[in-house]
């Protein structure tokens, strides 16, 4: 699946224009992240921490849900360290774009560091916009795109302590379950991908 480097007209379009790396040499330290108006565009970028103290500034994020081949998903419990969120349970992998990065390399290298795993397939499914408080720390106020990837080899998983915990896999019956007793365990934004992919199921 090719994933498009160009600026993004809707917000079903899960395309952006991606102007340049931070993280390249010469570049700052700092993470930053790519600030978006409310239809998806490029509008900027930010210190990542800057963008999610007070009630969040939107940006650009994803979230990438792992199925072995037995069709489970794959839930990852967020290191203790995380400042929001720290020891909830969020599916698979979750990050942020950048500017000047390629979006499918990224996403795929992102899980290949996050959790060991390489996706075979990357499937976009759709994006939405949440905003959500977490205690008095801080927000995430994202537009968000959902992948799927399919067929993953649960004996290549290998977490980052740095950004997981723990990693278990449900199939969807006990991910349902999980919703609806235990929700203050999970992200809101899980929650709130895993009930529109079901919804977006062919």
């Amino acid at each position: 699946m090719m994933i498009s480097n160009d600026e993004g007209t809707c917000p079903s379009s899960p395309c952006i224009r991606l102007l340049r790396d931070r993280s390249s040499p010469g570049g700052s330290d700092e993470e930053y992240i790519i600030r978006m108006d409310e239809c998806g565009r490029v509008s900027g970028e930010e210190e990542k921490v800057g963008c999610h103290i007070g009630e969040g500034r939107l940006h650009g994020a994803y979230l990438v849900m792992l199925f072995d081949v037995s069709e489970r998903l794959m839930l990852a419990r967020r290191s203790p360290t995380k400042m929001l969120w720290p020891g909830f349970w969020d599916g698979s992998v979750a990050s942020h774009y950048h500017l000047g990065e390629n979006r499918e390399a990224s996403i795929r290298n992102r899980v290949l560091k996050e959790v060991g795993v390489r996706c075979p397939r990357l499937e976009y499914r759709f994006r939405f916009l949440y905003r959500a408080e977490y205690l008095d720390v801080g927000s995430e106020h994202e537009i968000c795109d959902v992948f799927k990837a399919a067929g993953v080899d649960g004996g290549e998983i290998q977490p980052d302590a740095n950004e997981v915990s723990e990693i278990r896999f449900y199939n969807p019956l006990d991910v349902d379950k999980l919703i609806i007793e235990r929700a203050v365990e999970l992200t809101p934004w899980f929650i709130r991908a895993y009930q529109e992919n079901l919804k977006t199921q062919p």
